[in-house]
């Protein structure tokens, strides 16, 4: 499989996961409204940065497609991507925005933008999500990206609501 490695989203652009990145990932996932919504809000070390950034760069070699970091005017303001995540249907879903710019629209337009690639570019059936129940914003996100609340599942220790959309079946 084949993605491309930018990606025109609206007003945002996207490029694949770098080396380069790392700082803007280290910043972004040190803020305290973005581990509010993790099972374990202490923040990140360096070496758990370091392993997520090298699981993202791994990810991208063996499945041809992960995390993008998304810029707005050149200038980096979340991630987002298809991942897999065993035991689940398909593709995980995912969007991180700085708190700063909460409230566009961009959320969901990266949601959509992901549902768009999985299905010009994957043989996927289906994507999944994951919410906290603390984060009614992005289980909106995903609603609106025509994804159906599918229960509550355990991850990292804490309950998540598993969303899930089948892929062809409606357009966003």
């Amino acid at each position: 499989m084949t993605v491309p490695a930018r990606l025109r989203i609206g007003a945002l652009e996207a490029h694949r996961i770098t080396h380069g990145d790392a700082e803007f990932i280290s910043d972004l996932m040190s803020l305290p409204e973005m581990r509010a919504h993790r099972p374990d809000p202490s923040a990140p070390s360096k070496d758990q940065l370091d392993d997520s950034l090298a699981k993202d760069l791994d990810h991208w070699a063996h499945h041809g497609i992960g995390r993008y970091v998304v810029c707005h005017e050149a200038k980096p303001v979340g991630l987002c991507g298809l991942t897999r995540r065993p035991g689940y249907p398909g593709w995980n879903l995912s969007y991180h925005l700085h708190p700063e710019h909460w409230g566009k629209g961009w959320a969901g337009l990266m949601a959509r933008a992901m549902v768009a690639l999985a299905e010009t570019h994957t043989k996927e059936a289906y994507l999944h999500g994951l919410v906290r129940p603390a984060n009614p914003a992005s289980a909106r996100v995903l609603e609106k990206a025509c994804f159906t609340e599918a229960g509550t599942v355990a991850l990292g220790g804490a309950e998540s609501r598993l969303w899930i959309r089948a892929l062809g079946t409606a357009r966003t």
